[in-house]
């Protein structure tokens, strides 16, 4: 996941499954706002002193109706008593900005008016109440999980480690559907919550990408403990009931999802020389998934595969924690069916939360499609996947 700039998302031009949903978001060129309006949190009540449920969210869009990145909002309570966790802050990659209001200690009417600095868009007006009252009204009951697993388009395990992704899903989990944004974190530490969802992990905070009714997506906190451990999400309502995953020390996967399957399972890798000149293509044969670009690879082209889960890097950054500058990971191997490959850089994609890359040279190994092997310190990916090879 990305954090960097307006970008909180892995970029990639191919959307794929319900995890890279919430992570895989293109960079949509900056357009001239022409519209702001409210999409979140109008029209709230909860008791005086306490802050409200919902964040307050207004979309800046351009005239196509596409939203608009890097805009500055501006926040301000022009009528009664209430604070704003912040009172200016830029649209995300959606064109997208909230913030949070909490009451001051009387009763009544509270407008908190957003704004676009130096443009000609009318202001949006946010219409709120505090009430007498003592109890924050929740609009969802008690979260309820049915069920837990790892990221889909990396393996969808049944056993996770610090690092990993996961899909916690149910209902009543959270009050909206949205991703983290920018204003979510608090420098480079990601949110250990959306909008009052959280999920504990074997009773420490995860770090919280995404929001809806029936699913989130959380990254585990660094933990030494290994074993089945207890998972439970926190919403306004109240906590969910325990359901219990297995943890490891590692749990090594890669991006390949379901959009990648034709006939087997192949392996999402681009060509590095492409990424360079601001160019996408994966490797594959042509038409291997329509609307994105494919060609095959040939021995001694540098391809870029991406990993969660493969454990610690040096210098040490955290899971939470945006990647900065290069890092290394140890241990790390790639074959082409029996013939390894050559390794030029191994460790997280600085910019992103907990995301890997490798650049791989590719070996001189038969036409055709090679399975890749892939571990980190002998722990083997345990998924299998192939990626097409042509002189």
């Amino acid at each position: 996941m990305k954090r960097s700039g307006t970008l909180v998302s892995f970029s990639l031009p191919l959307a794929a499954g319900a995890f890279v949903s919430a992570i895989a978001a293109i960079s949509q060129a900056a357009g001239v706002p022409t519209s702001l309006a409210i999409t979140n949190g109008n029209n709230q009540t909860a008791p005086a002193g306490t802050a409200l449920p919902l964040p307050l969210t207004v979309s800046v869009t351009d005239s196509s109706g596409a939203g608009v990145a890097g805009v500055t909002v501006n926040f301000a309570v022009t009528s009664g008593i209430a604070t704003l966790s912040s009172s200016g802050l830029q649209t995300d990659a959606n064109g997208n900005a909230s913030v949070t209001l909490t009451f001051g200690p009387v009763a009544g009417s509270v407008t908190v008016t957003a704004a676009i600095g130096g443009s000609a868009v009318l202001p949006v007006h946010f219409a709120e109440t505090a009430s007498a009252g003592t109890t924050t009204t929740c609009p969802i009951g008690p979260p309820q999980i049915s069920s837990l697993n790892s990221a889909t388009d990396f393996g969808r395990f049944s056993y996770f480690a610090s690092g990993s992704y996961l899909e916690v899903k149910g209902i009543n989990l959270a009050v909206d559907t949205r991703q983290w944004a920018t204003s979510d974190f608090q420098g480079s530490n990601a949110p250990t919550g959306l909008d009052g969802s959280k999920v504990s992990i074997d009773g420490l905070p995860g770090y919280v990408s995404y929001i809806s009714s029936q699913q989130i997506n959380v990254q585990a906190p660094a933990d030494s403990a290994t074993g089945l451990v207890p998972i439970v999400v926190t919403n306004c309502a109240g906590t969910s009931n325990t359901v219990t995953l297995q943890k490891y020390q590692i749990a090594p996967a890669m991006l390949a999802p379901a959009q990648f399957y034709v006939g087997k399972q192949y392996l999402v890798a681009l060509f590095a020389s492409d990424l360079v000149q601001g160019a996408v293509t994966y490797v594959g044969n042509p038409g291997l998934v329509q609307g994105a670009n494919f060609r095959p690879a040939k021995p001694g082209d540098l391809i870029v595969v991406y990993g969660l889960g493969f454990g610690p890097v040096i210098p040490a950054t955290p899971p939470g924690v945006v990647a900065s500058g290069i890092t290394n990971l140890p241990g790390v191997s790639v074959s082409f069916d029996s013939t390894p490959a050559q390794i030029s850089y191994a460790g997280l994609y600085p910019g992103f939360v907990g995301l890997y890359e490798f650049f791989v040279t590719v070996p001189d190994v038969p036409d055709g499609d090679s399975e890749i092997g892939v571990s980190v310190n002998q722990t083997a990916v345990p998924q299998t996947f192939y990626l097409t090879i042509q002189q």
